[in-house]
């Protein structure tokens, strides 16, 4: 552990940071922010019991604060100073010592710090740390940041990181040398578009390029009087076909491949992607378009900015594309598929997530965000078009069938909270019923609509589809709550197991209200309604007129509020 110096990083503020090492003077104790040396008095103050510095303005956060012990190797101004014949007092021998002592500390410290040969050899041992504000290269043999490594790559990969400029030379029939007006960084003669006259140049045949002195080379003088056009190249370069990289392609323009693109890393282009072979990679992103013409296997999330268009299969965790997604194949989604555009895929569809359409968050395995529409022309008996709830157990649960059968023509089918059946459908003959069964009904079956009952939250369980035989009367109570109500009040028969109908001619209540007119002003919880064959309700079988062909009605009373 260091005991010459200690190091903080700041809090934002921070003015006090301690220390422990001992000192002669306290123009010894030194402080460095950011590698800048402060000033004692006008910037710090020292402190003791216990030692620290205080700094005159609070540090900002993030700073890194050396205190660090100097002790002043100034051989022109020696620390102690001793005369002939004077009294060597212990405090003057103590004091010379100390600062040697202090000054071969912070000497061996500093070289512990240092950059030094390994053990036995002739290498420099950075002992595996980084090495900081390093300088471009410029000789062959120089040390290259990561910064000017990654910008070669990049421009030999996609080319020039710039806009082409052009530069223009006067040919004078000897001279082969001609020097740029700029720096160049590629020496590749390809990486330029040479030509004389309007004549283009064959590179490495015709000339030379080297970057390093900023000339380009003629294997023969251009003609006197004669004009020479120098291009750089700015577009992109492809990467070759079947180019395999062992990490990750991070492409500024577009990559382009006529064979395969395979990273055991990322897939990165803020352009486009497009091979005519395969495309493997950990992740695939591009902000334009993806186009592949074989097979896109991505191991994890497959990101497009545009439309992404892949012949063969495509295999990947996360589907996600603003525009369009066309495969040929099979499409294969471990996870989600958000798609913002249009969906096609000639084979399977295949996920065990979320599909979004139109939208970039599905909530659901399929969460269609806007219009969604499935047209068959032709139904046969054994088809079905359904969009069903998975489970009966959860109230209202929600099914919708299109059935073609020789019963129904078609249903809407859902479940209540115990998972009772209920349907609304639609006969062969044209009458829509309801029904509480779950299975195939005739045409006799269910509920005629027009006779269906309406009952509120409180109704009296007597109220409801009641028998009424010939000369016989019979009382419903319906509870109307505590507010004043309008209630309309209406009778109606339905079929009996006869093929005949019925009609009602008349039908009043108990107070001599007709069944069809408003009744108003009711306050009191309950109306009685009677009903009878004798004086009030009268039937009349509309074959004979008689009245008195049948011996049981069934009657629906419904309460309008």
């Amino acid at each position: 552990m260091a005991n010459t110096y200690v190091d903080y990083t700041a809090t934002a503020a921070q003015t006090d940071f301690a220390f422990s090492f001992p000192y002669l003077e306290d123009s010894h104790v030194v402080v460095e922010i950011d590698g800048v040396v402060k000033t004692i008095t006008t910037h710090y103050t020292i402190a003791t019991s216990p030692s620290k510095i205080v700094l005159t303005s609070g540090a900002t956060a993030g700073q890194v604060v050396r205190v660090r012990r100097d002790s002043n190797a100034d051989g022109s101004n020696p620390f102690v100073d001793f005369t002939n014949g004077s009294v060597l007092t212990e405090d003057e021998l103590d004091k010379s010592y100390l600062h040697n002592l202090y000054l071969n500390e912070e000497i061996g410290e500093l070289n512990e710090t240092s950059l030094q040969k390994a053990v036995g050899g002739t290498q420099w041992d950075a002992k595996n740390l980084r090495i900081l504000n390093v300088a471009d290269p410029t000789g062959l043999q120089d040390a290259a940041t990561k910064t000017y490594t990654d910008g070669q790559i990049s421009a030999n990969i996609h080319g020039l990181g710039t806009s082409p400029v052009k530069q223009t030379f006067t040919g004078d029939g000897s001279d082969t040398e001609f020097t740029f007006s700029t720096d160049i960084t590629l020496g590749d003669d390809t990486a330029y578009e040479v030509a004389i006259d309007g004549v283009l140049q064959e590179p490495t045949v015709a000339y030379a390029i080297n970057a390093t002195t900023n000339k380009i080379t003629f294997t023969s003088p251009p003609p006197n009087t004669s004009k020479v056009v120098i291009i750089p190249r700015g577009h992109t370069q492809p990467i070759g076909a079947g180019s395999t990289v062992a990490g990750n392609v991070a492409v500024t323009g577009n990559v382009s491949a006529t064979g395969n693109v395979s990273a055991t890393g990322n897939v990165t282009a803020t352009g486009n992607v497009v091979a005519s072979g395969n495309v493997t990679a950990v992740d695939v992103t591009a902000s334009g378009d993806v186009a592949v013409g074989d097979d896109l296997t991505v191991t994890d999330d497959a990101s497009v900015g545009g439309n992404l268009a892949v012949t063969g299969n495509t295999t990947s965790v996360d589907v996600t594309a603003s525009g369009d997604i066309s495969v040929g194949d099979d499409l294969t989604v471990t996870d989600d598929a958000s798609v913002g555009g249009d969906l096609a895929v000639t084979g399977k569809l295949t996920t065990t997530g979320n599909v979004g359409v139109g939208t970039g968050t599905p909530a659901s395995p399929l969460h269609v965000e806007g219009n969604a529409q499935a047209n068959k022309s032709t139904i046969a008996a054994s088809q079905s078009v359904i969009l069903k709830a998975s489970s009966s157990s959860r109230a209202a649960n929600f099914g919708l069938y299109g059935v073609a059968s020789e019963n129904g023509v078609g249903f809407i089918n859902w479940h209540s909270a115990d998972g009772t059946a209920y349907r609304l459908w639609q006969d062969n003959t044209g009458k829509l019923r309801t029904s509480t069964s779950d299975s195939d009904i005739g045409t006799t079956g269910g509920t005629l609509i027009g006779a269906v009952q309406k009952y509120a939250s409180g109704y009296a369980t007597s109220h409801g589809s009641v028998t009424v035989a010939n000369g016989s009367t019979h009382t419903i109570t319906h509870n109307l709550g505590t507010t004043d109500v309008q209630v309309k009040i209406y009778v109606s028969p339905i079929l009996d197991t006869g093929a005949n109908t019925q009609e009602v001619t008349n039908a009043f209540d108990a107070s001599g209200n007709y069944f069809g007119a408003i009744v108003t002003g009711l306050t009191a919880t309950t109306c009685t309604v009677q009903l009878a064959d004798s004086g009030y309700v009268d039937f009349a079988d509309t074959g004979t007129g008689t009245g008195t062909a049948f011996t049981s009605k069934y009657i629906n009373v419904v309460v309008i509020g």
